[in-house]
């Protein structure tokens, strides 16, 4: 395998910033395949703020754009991707994906592709269905987090976690989690799906302090956050955009994250749950799929209800050491994910005679 490419066509750009995990999960492939192959990060201008040496696409989308015009732009950027690739592997993180299908039926050079998938939402209608049949023989392969969305894409797939853990990550954990600023952090994107509002009503004003930093995604959910912490002494509110350096911050100056995910939210996968294990903070939240595996390894604690949770008691369980004992044998083990993506990959390209 010469060169490996991990490429995301949409590059969405807000107000001069990436949000969401994209250039997270491009840092991760590329410290997790330094020195094992060639690889390269392929993304719009908004990639400049971030990376040195990649390979620029021409199209940053905007939020509020005309739908029309975002998706003329991803088509354009796929079809730079696909000249400029050649021969090569494209690894496509899970971002405009129908749009994408439609750009794979226009193209009709044979490809190296693989697609990252964190749900089934890309075939949920009649449309994308009819649209994915088309294009489902192009694809080489798909990068999942369970076997359930691997098995509804009906290609080859690998399971792995939305993150994967690198040597870097898993020689910074800490060696214990006193000197917490914070008993709780609510860190990143605020969604009614998240549940943060029921947080902020169940710790306002208790004996636990709490930090909750993120953007919400309407003014609806903002102003009930305000309007509940307005006379709060215990929780902290950083309202907005928050950069990687704060965002990473604050996960590691709290003594456990709460993802109080509603079923809706639940279908999805979960980045910041990665993000908050690999930093060495254990999990506190709602008993849902995204989380099993929090319970299964002792990463933290998940709950039926929220009303029922006793947080103060968390705090006082002195269970630190354990925790964090656990989330370091998870992610020993976890180190070989990179290992899983390059045979994966290896066996499909031999398999085609590439």
């Amino acid at each position: 395998m010469e060169h490996l490419i991990i490429a995301d066509v949409r590059s969405l750009n807000r107000n001069g910033k990436s949000t969401g995990h994209y250039f997270t999960l491009a840092e991760n492939y590329l410290n997790m395949f330094i020195g094992k192959c060639k690889i390269e990060i392929a993304g719009g201008p908004i990639y400049k703020t971030k990376f040195d040496g990649f390979m620029q696409l021409k199209y940053d989308t905007y939020v509020n754009e005309n739908i029309i015009k975002t998706k003329y732009k991803v088509i354009h950027n796929c079809f730079e991707l696909f000249h400029k690739a050649q021969n090569d592997i494209i690894i496509l993180q899970c971002n405009a994906v129908a749009t994408v299908f439609f750009a794979l039926m226009l193209y009709y050079k044979p490809l190296n592709i693989y697609m990252i998938q964190y749900n089934t939402f890309s075939i949920d209608s009649t449309l994308k269905r009819f649209i994915y049949r088309v294009i489902k023989n192009k694809l080489k392969g798909i990068l999942c987090p369970n076997d359930e969305i691997g098995r509804a894409y009906g290609v080859p797939y690998c399971v792995v976690p939305d993150y994967c853990v690198t040597q870097k990550e898993y020689s910074c954990l800490p060696k214990e989690l006193t000197g917490k600023k914070y008993d709780y952090g609510i860190v990143g994107i605020i969604t009614r799906d998240k549940g943060t509002v029921e947080v902020a009503k169940k710790l306002v004003n208790s004996d636990c302090s709490a930090i909750i930093a993120g953007r919400p995604v309407d003014n609806d959910i903002k102003q009930e956050l305000l309007n509940v912490c307005s006379k709060s002494s215990n929780i902290t509110l950083v309202l907005g955009y928050i950069s990687d350096e704060d965002y990473d911050k604050y996960i590691r100056q709290s003594k456990y994250c709460i993802l109080n995910y509603s079923d809706a939210y639940s279908k999805h996968s979960s980045g910041v749950v990665f993000d908050t294990i690999y930093r060495g903070t254990p999990v506190v939240g709602r008993k849902c799929r995204s989380l099993d595996f929090i319970e299964d390894n002792g990463l933290g604690i998940v709950y039926e209800d929220i009303d029922s949770c006793d947080f103060k008691e968390i705090v006082n369980r002195n269970a630190d050491e354990a925790y964090l004992n656990n989330i370091r044998e998870f992610m020993r083990r976890q180190l070989a994910a990179s290992g899983e993506i390059l045979d994966f990959v290896k066996e499909r390209n031999h398999e085609n005679n590439i």
